[in-house]
């Protein structure tokens, strides 16, 4: 059992990484160039908001809904996308967005609908 729990964490381990050059790469420069509606400037707390539940609901799309796991990839990715998050900062954020954001069932409808 565990050498089937090893070989399904390894292969999310080296699927995740393009996946989320696919998604959440593409969702981070969504919502950091797709910021342009009216209302309010982002902080740096929203913006690592909205990453952070990006990457949870791409984790969740694709069946993990471990939040200790979600927490290791939301460190790895902050990490790697720190230059994108700081250009998020001050971008203009919709009245609305973070109620949008908490409340989002997919990262299509976080990117697509909350963030315009």
């Amino acid at each position: 059992m565990k050498d089937t729990q090893y070989t399904h964490l390894r292969s999310l381990f080296l699927t995740l990484p393009l996946l989320s050059l696919r998604g959440v790469l593409l969702s981070s420069a969504l919502f950091c160039s797709l910021l342009g509606c009216q209302e309010r400037e982002s902080t740096r707390a929203q913006c690592e908001e909205i990453f952070e539940r990006l990457i949870v609901l791409e984790l969740q799309e694709m069946g993990y809904h471990d939040p200790a796991l979600a927490k290791r990839w939301v460190t790895r990715l902050r990490r790697r996308y720190r230059a994108e998050l700081s250009e998020c900062v001050g971008r203009s954020l919709p009245d609305d967005a973070m109620t949008c954001i908490h409340t989002a069932k997919t990262a299509e409808v976080l990117s697509h609908e909350c963030l315009r």
